[in-house]
């Protein structure tokens, strides 16, 4: 799985104690690696991932084996397959755990909600054991057999129920034979590799775009030197503009004509990407979070702190529309972007946590959804292949959603 485990066999094929010093052996020797790799010491947490049979699991993973060992069943459900709600007629998913092609997701749940169902009885919780079995395990429509079966456990004692469901309780192996189960549906093929490292910079790189050939890109950062530079695949600087503004965002034209970037402040500047030569430089008096163009590299959408999109031409610099939704601003950086079939839409988060999606042509306001409730909706990115969809980044713990309309 992802942070897998081979059941703690070390290289020399002895299986050492289940715990040390009465914690679990596991769960320090992750912590071992973890500490390691956060060290800089990767050589000596490899080797002790290889012997012990442990990986170092990501923040998620360990939060769903840790939600799955202590009978958190609303969490688990929720990272593995992210949260599912019902908002404004747009049905919004959040980001879980990456599965295997073909998983059968509900399939998965039923083996979460059957644990659940087992340990309520094992409780003499009858009145809810009942309730998870008609409202959560039923409607999932898996194993109507297997139904059956759960419901004639209903008046078994817990001892009785242990032996007819061949099943050794909560405090017993179940749940991690449940985890084990879980585990072997999670996404394992290799992310790929690193290709090169940069020199550090002085200041954080803020933000970074390929050039349309991609085989180079171009970096910003709030440094006073190399804060706006294009580097090649090998990882060679092959130009530096020199300019002394601390770039806080850069987007590139699709046609590949024109670099912009926005300082910290309040300027923009659009250079000839070809030329590298600055062709106008911009104050818009108020500032600036971040900047996106249109796909036919007409339309430069400016995001500011005030909470105002605004749309501008490229060529010129002229403000063709504001898009102004009543959402305040501040000093979190949220993002704007075109969408919709054939662009025909801006779209953009606020600090509220609100997904507001704008008419282009007129600026008006066509929907307002509550799409982050707990943080700021920091970016959106509408599906370049599904005009009703798009997606929306927020501070509510880190999550993701994706928002579709309805048929």
């Amino acid at each position: 799985m992802n942070g897998s485990s081979t059941n703690g066999h070390s290289a020399t094929g002895i299986k050492p104690a289940s715990t040390y010093f009465g914690h679990d052996r596991e769960e320090v020797t992750r912590i071992l690696i973890q500490a390691l790799s956060d060290l800089g010491y990767k050589g000596a947490a490899g080797a002790l991932s290889q012997e012990s049979g442990y990986d170092l699991e990501s923040p998620t993973v360990a939060a769903f084996r840790n939600a799955v060992l202590q009978g958190e069943w609303a969490e688990a459900e929720e990272l593995l397959f992210g949260g599912s709600t019902e908002e404004g007629g747009v049905s919004i998913h959040g980001n879980g755990l990456i599965l295997r092609d073909g998983v059968d997701k509900n399939f998965m749940r039923f083996w979460i909600r059957q644990q659940k169902f087992l340990e309520l009885l094992e409780q003499k919780d009858m009145g809810r054991a009942i309730n998870v079995l008609r409202s959560e395990l039923t409607p999932l429509d898996q194993d109507t057999p297997k139904l059956h079966f759960l419901s004639s456990l209903l008046m078994c004692t817990p001892d009785d129920l242990k032996t007819k469901a061949n099943w050794d309780g909560a405090a017993g192996e179940s749940r991690k034979q449940l985890l084990s189960q879980l585990s072997s549906k999670f996404h394992v093929d290799a992310t790929g590799k690193l290709m090169n490292k940069l020199p550090r910079f002085s200041e954080p790189v803020t933000c970074c775009v390929w050039a349309p050939d991609g085989q180079s890109f171009v970096i910003g950062s709030l440094g006073n030197t190399k804060n706006l530079c294009q580097w090649s695949l090998n990882g060679d600087l092959v130009y530096d503009w020199g300019r002394e503004h601390r770039i806080r965002d850069i987007a590139m034209t699709p046609d590949g004509n024109k670099l912009v970037a926005i300082e910290h402040m309040t300027h923009i500047y659009v250079y000839n990407f070809v030329t590298r030569e600055l062709e106008y430089e911009l104050d818009l008096k108020v500032q600036l979070c971040s900047i996106s163009i249109s796909q036919n590299s007409r339309h430069l959408l400016v995001h500011c702190c005030t909470g105002e999109t605004r749309m501008l031409d490229v060529e010129t610099g002229e403000t063709v529309r504001s898009f102004i939704s009543g959402d305040k601003g501040g000093e979190f950086i949220i993002r704007s972007s075109f969408g919709g079939a054939n662009e025909s839409f801006v779209v953009s988060g606020s600090e509220e946590g609100n997904v507001i999606i704008y008419h282009r042509e007129n600026g008006a306001v066509v929907e307002k959804l509550e799409g982050h409730k707990k943080g700021c909706c920091n970016a959106i990115s509408w599906n370049p292949t599904n005009p009703a969809m798009f997606a929306s980044a927020g501070d509510d713990d880190g999550r993701v959603k994706t928002l579709q309309e309805d048929p």
